[in-house]
């Protein structure tokens, strides 16, 4: 049997995609703190991370066409 754990790193950017899907379904623009937040992610140690900083920046960049 064969067991797959998922990095903190994977998991940060899977909650960050589902959190971004979530508010294009709604055709919400969120603020910063409302995506980390519905990601789970807002007091996490990942948020220092300079990939994480730019995944975030393309996650809002993406939604904000539902200014």
């Amino acid at each position: 049997m064969t067991v797959n754990i998922e990095s903190y790193k994977d998991f940060a950017i899977r909650r960050l995609k589902w959190a971004t899907e979530s508010f294009q379904l709604l055709m919400v623009w969120p603020k910063r703190y409302q995506l980390l937040r519905r990601a789970g992610l807002a007091s996490s140690t990942i948020l220092e991370e300079p990939f994480f900083q730019e995944a975030i920046d393309i996650a809002l960049e993406f939604l904000s066409k539902f200014k």
